[in-house]
């Protein structure tokens, strides 16, 4: 089944936890553009969205905050400064991942994960009510006259 929201729906965090929670795939505005989401646990979702990116590769995770980004990862007291100090400004770090937190299929090299804490609220507010990272992977081109709902339909139906 397809949803389609606006970012102003009063509901659109509960629906799209929902989502997740089910093992789907969400579409949702990041600093940049709009990325695909799912539970960064679940290895079915993750598939999904290989299948629709043509690609096999780590993904990038959304924190709510500074606090959960250090709870999911492995840091030194150094790094977490230098982390802090870099925080937003639509940057992804790589850092070494606690071992679970993520499907190992999205890991990168030696166990590390790519972390952002967008400055676009819609994010780090469904993370912080899911209390689980969420994929933040590129939204994919539209074909001619194709809207964004008709291309995720589209791609979502040919899987």
């Amino acid at each position: 089944m397809t949803k389609h929201l606006s970012i102003d729906n009063a509901n659109i965090l509960d629906t799209s936890a929902e989502v997740l929670d089910n093992g789907g795939i969400i579409v949702y505005p990041t600093d940049t553009l709009y990325g695909f989401g799912v539970d960064a646990r679940n290895k079915d979702g993750i598939d999904k969205i290989n299948k629709i990116k043509g690609r096999n590769s780590p993904m990038s995770v959304i924190a709510a905050d500074f606090e959960q980004l250090l709870s999911w990862t492995l840091i030194s007291d150094v790094e977490i400064d230098l982390v802090n100090e870099n925080i937003g400004d639509k940057t992804t770090f790589i850092l070494p991942a606690v071992e679970g937190i993520i499907h190992g299929s999205i890991l990168g090299p030696d166990n590390t994960i790519g972390v952002r804490i967008p400055t676009h609220q819609f994010g780090p507010d469904l993370v912080a009510k899911i209390g689980y990272p969420i994929t933040s992977v590129s939204y994919t081109p539209l074909r001619a006259h194709e809207t964004r709902h008709e291309l995720v339909c589209r791609l979502l139906l040919e899987k």
